[in-house]
């Protein structure tokens, strides 16, 4: 086995989420026969071993990868993060001819790049192999058939395996997709959440490239989301057991004859739907989805019970038209959804106020970088319609979220702080190229190191800065032979044309004269037609292109 951390004889096992469902994530593992959970930021932490990690990888619906834990220490500087890695063997986990890469992420002020201490990890590992078999393996950023993970917090390192590779949400079975496709583990997320028991009816009328109507279909017929994919970072380790793997593949069932419950989807755009159907003909339970291209108006009277759960446009690219279809939603869910519980994400709070509904619960969700919110509106007929959907508008549920609370906070504050890092380290690089370009034109700056021309050292920009009396500009030109002023006319007096004409020198122009005199034959300029005439002119009146007065620097990018 591999030489990682283990307690009891199990390893430490990290599944990485989206934020905010890390609740989620958590009673999903323990429907899978984890008991001992523990909740982290971003992530869920479990005990197992390595069978245990290749069910994971291939059963778990929300997570985004699953991680090994091979080692965790303290440091206090960077040449100690290079020295504890140098005594991990790292030749026991992949072999010379696989392709690696580290990623992860960097919350330390040890480093002043967060970027910084993966290639301080890539060293330690390169510099490993290099010493026992005198060659190194190549990296692989883009696509790396063996991944570790770096996670660095104020002075605590943890390193540990990537087994998954690709991202899980990559689960194998979309072969097209719309213009804003749901990422697959928020869509299982979504279904989780919304309590659906796989028995009634499921419908999403914005259904798009049908990720919410496959993720339901692989629910209720038991089959794992990761049914169509075949490429997994585990089977790149030196310790892969392809008889354990192949076992777990036996447990799947092979043959699905029908769903237990109607699963429902439609689209106003014929395209998506097209899109959905071939999505769902790589998968053993397309053919008992039905999909229609209609707008929602025009499915009237499903039969309920059932969820309904919907992910309709936010509004980015319709204008005011949003509110007026978050109305006509609202109206039919009133008017067809009848025994449904209804629920919508969106991150157009204020559409949301154009249902007409009150909400019976609110969730906290993110759907990429959007803040969204996803809400249920339970439909009901009769004495529990006037109870409950006749109430106060105002009267609505505090918003709920499935992550850990008090670290939101840090969250937002993390991906700040990486944008502003990101920032200072472009502006710093801009900023050493500059002084490298102009110490090679030999470009003179100012005493004081600043440069000429640059706004914010100039001390008239500056609201404290002192300001300097008027004084006339000494010029050794004298203008005075130019014009004359005279007080009584208020107007300038200027001399003949021929006093503004330069005085050549002899020496300059000697030869060419005494040729000229000498010749007794002219030369006149041939005389251009009108047209010419106006070629040449909007030829001369084009701008030079900027990019030839670049240098090769920015002529190719620069990539910060």
């Amino acid at each position: 086995m591999l030489g990682v951390d283990q307690k009891e004889g199990k390893m430490r096992i990290t599944l990485k989420t989206i934020f905010g469902l890390e609740e989620v994530l958590a009673a999903e593992l323990k429907e899978l026969g984890f008991d001992h959970v523990e909740l982290l930021n971003r992530a869920v932490r479990i005990e197992g071993t390595w069978k245990d990690v290749y069910y994971l990888n291939l059963h778990v619906r929300c997570a985004i990868s699953v991680l090994v834990e091979i080692k965790k220490f303290r440091i206090k500087s960077e040449e100690d993060l290079y020295q504890r890695c140098m005594k991990i063997n790292w030749t026991d986990y992949f072999a010379l001819d696989k392709t690696f890469a580290v990623k992860g992420a960097v919350f330390s002020e040890i480093f002043s790049h967060s970027q910084y201490p993966f290639l301080v990890v890539k060293d330690a590992i390169a510099d490993t192999f290099r010493k026992k078999y005198d060659e190194r393996p190549n990296v692989n950023i883009k696509s790396p058939q063996v991944m570790f993970d770096v996670y660095i917090r104020n002075q605590d390192v943890t390193i540990s395996l990537n087994t998954s590779g690709l991202p899980l949400f990559q689960r194998g079975y979309r072969e097209s997709v719309g213009i804003a496709p749901l990422n697959e583990v928020v869509a299982a997320g979504l279904i989780r959440m919304s309590g659906w028991d796989k028995k009634s009816t499921f419908v999403d009328p914005f259904c798009g490239s049908g990720t919410l109507l496959i993720e339901a279909a692989l629910m209720a017929a038991g089959l794992p989301p990761q049914i169509e994919r075949t490429h997994f970072a585990f089977k790149n380790f030196a310790n892969f057991q392809p008889e354990i793997w192949e076992e777990i593949l036996s447990e799947v069932p092979k043959r699905i004859t029908e769903l237990p419950c109607k699963i429902i989807g439609s689209d106003i755009s014929a395209e998506m739907v097209t899109k959905t159907r071939r999505n769902l003909r790589a998968l053993p339970i397309g053919r008992f989805i039905e999909t229609s291209v209609n707008a929602f108006q025009e499915l009237s009277q499903v039969e309920g019970p059932g969820v309904m759960i919907s992910n309709p446009p936010y509004g980015e690219r319709m204008g005011e038209e949003i509110e007026e279809m978050y109305q006509e939603l609202g109206d039919w869910m009133k008017g067809s959804m009848k025994g449904f519980e209804c629920w919508v994400l969106s991150s157009n709070k204020e559409a949301f106020k154009s249902v007409g509904l009150r909400p019976e619960r609110k969730i906290k969700v993110f759907n990429g970088d959007l803040e969204c919110s996803f809400r249920k509106y339970s439909i009901y007929e009769g004495s529990k319609k006037a109870k409950y959907q006749n109430q106060d508008e105002n009267d609505e549920p505090k918003e709920e979220f499935q992550g850990k609370a008090h670290e939101k906070e840090e969250w937002v504050k993390t991906v700040i702080n990486k944008k502003r890092e990101e920032k200072q380290s472009f502006e710093n690089k801009r900023s050493f190229d500059r002084k490298n370009e102009e110490a090679r034109q030999g470009s003179s700056k100012p005493r004081g190191g600043k440069k000429y021309g640059d706004r914010r050292d100039r001390g008239s920009d500056s609201e404290y800065a002192p300001k300097k009396e008027y004084s006339p500009r000494k010029d050794k030109r004298d203008f005075s032979d130019k014009k004359e002023f005279s007080p009584e006319k208020k107007s300038f007096d200027r001399k003949p044309d021929d006093a503004y004409k330069p005085k050549r020198s002899s020496s300059k122009y000697e030869k060419r004269d005494r040729v000229e005199e000498g010749s007794k034959e002219t030369t006149e300029r041939p005389k251009t037609t009108p047209d010419v005439e106006k070629k040449s002119s909007e030829k001369s009146s084009k701008p030079i292109s900027s990019y030839k007065n670049r240098s090769a620097k920015d002529k190719y990018g620069r990539k910060d």
